[in-house]
């Protein structure tokens, strides 16, 4: 079983969250590594660390495997990273839902606090960095953002009822359409 920092028991709880498939171009160091940046700096919480992936191996036991999320469409359609921007927003997120959560992609480096990271959001808002290849504020950067589980089953739900028509819409650009799908529901990123 996983240790969640049981010498915090005060602190609120930190579901800082990531998602490895596939024995590809990502490994369980990578997860680790993730896990260790994350863990060396929370410390106003108590941190829960999940990691969504069918390939448990390997991962330290502070960490919380959940199963892969998956996205109902045919496999040529599940491809690029739409498992991330698409199946994370799944309404239960591994029996997630009502939690705020932080996502990392496994190849972002932390070297400071995230404590005001997690505090920072309220309520049902969902918060992505600002992608610094595109011009406004129409594109987050999905390497990390924060939103509480449940609140964006829509954009997994049009994914799955749409996927050719995303897919030729945005290509590759995965956070592009998770982007216009917030913006369409919020106004804003």
């Amino acid at each position: 079983m996983a240790q969640h920092q049981e010498n915090k028991p005060c602190l609120p709880v930190a579901n800082v969250i990531c998602i490895k498939w596939g024995k590809g171009y990502y490994t369980a160091d990578d997860v680790n590594r993730l896990y260790a940046m994350v863990k060396r700096n929370i410390s106003g919480h108590r941190l829960h660390f999940y990691c969504f992936t069918e390939i448990a191996e390997g991962l330290d036991d502070g960490i919380i495997v959940k199963p892969l999320p998956q996205l109902n469409v045919r496999p040529e359609d599940n491809k690029y990273a739409y498992r991330k921007e698409a199946a994370l927003c799944d309404d239960n997120l591994g029996g997630l839902k009502g939690r705020r959560v932080l996502f990392f992609d496994l190849d972002v480096v932390i070297t400071g606090s995230l404590d005001e990271m997690v505090d920072y959001p309220q309520g049902d808002e969902f918060v992505i960095i600002k992608d610094w290849n595109s011009w406004g504020s129409r594109v987050g950067q999905a390497s990390c953002y924060s939103w509480k589980v449940g609140t964006l089953g829509f954009i997994k739900d049009y994914f799955e009822a749409h996927p050719e028509e995303v897919i030729k819409q945005f290509g590759t650009a995965s956070q592009e359409y998770l982007s216009s799908k917030v913006i369409e529901k919020q106004g804003h990123l």
